[in-house]
C-alpha cells in the first residue's frame, strides 16, 4: 500500500449499485489471506493489513486497489531473505537447563 494513500469511510460505496458491485469482489477473503501471510512470514505488512481491516464491512474500489497493491508488494519481495552473518554461517545459541545463556 502506498504510504501517501489516504483512505477513509468517505471512500466506501454509497449507492446501492456500487455496494452490489463491490459485493462481488472477494475483499474479505483477500484481507484474510494477507493476515495469514502477515502472521506467518511478512510482519512488515502489519500496518497496511490492520488499516485495510477497518473497512472490511463496506470496502470501496480504492480499498480493493490498496489490497491489490499489498499483493504486488508481496510478489516483488518474495525472493528477498534475511541473512545473519554471511554465506555458510549458522546461528548458534547455547542455553542451560535454568535458561541461562552459555558463553561459547
Amino acid at each position: 500500500m502506498n504510504p501517501a494513500t489516504h483512505l477513509s469511510s468517505i471512500d466506501s460505496p454509497q449507492s446501492t449499485m456500487d455496494i452490489a458491485q463491490m459485493a462481488k469482489v472477494p475483499y474479505q477473503e483477500a484481507v484474510g489471506t494477507l493476515i495469514y501471510v502477515m502472521l506467518g512470514t511478512q510482519l512488515d505488512i502489519t500496518y497496511a493489513v490492520q488499516f485495510l481491516l477497518k473497512f472490511s464491512k463496506n470496502p470501496g474500489k480504492s480499498y480493493w486497489k490498496a489490497v491489490k497493491r499489498v499483493f504486488q508488494y508481496l510478489k516483488g519481495t518474495c525472493g528477498l531473505e534475511l541473512m545473519y552473518g554471511g554465506i555458510g554461517e549458522e546461528i548458534r545459541g547455547y542455553i542451560d537447563a535454568n535458561g541461562n545463556i552459555a558463553e561459547n
